[in-house]
């Protein structure tokens, strides 16, 4: 969410048209690049441009992300066996 936000700030109070939404997109997908692998393993998006709410000046984005999994916690496991 916050890589998200800082790839958008850039953009705010400028035009919403097709050159700026895709520089947006580019700049959302490099940054969620940066992290694939290390902290997601994939991820989506999708800029929601509507026309009917342009006039209201914001583009929703849709977004999913697949988490890396991280180790939480190391279990040891010993078994005592009878002499053979």
């Amino acid at each position: 969410n916050e890589l998200i936000r800082e790839a958008s700030e850039p953009f705010i109070g400028k035009q919403n048209n097709q050159a700026n939404r895709n520089s947006l997109h580019t700049a959302i997908k490099s940054g969620l690049e940066k992290i694939k692998g290390t902290l997601i393993e994939a991820y989506e998006f999708n800029l929601v441009v509507d026309p009917k709410v342009m006039k209201f000046a914001y583009i929703d984005i849709d977004y999913s992300i697949v988490p890396i999994y991280e180790i939480r916690e190391v279990r040891n496991r010993i078994k005592v066996k009878d002499q053979l």
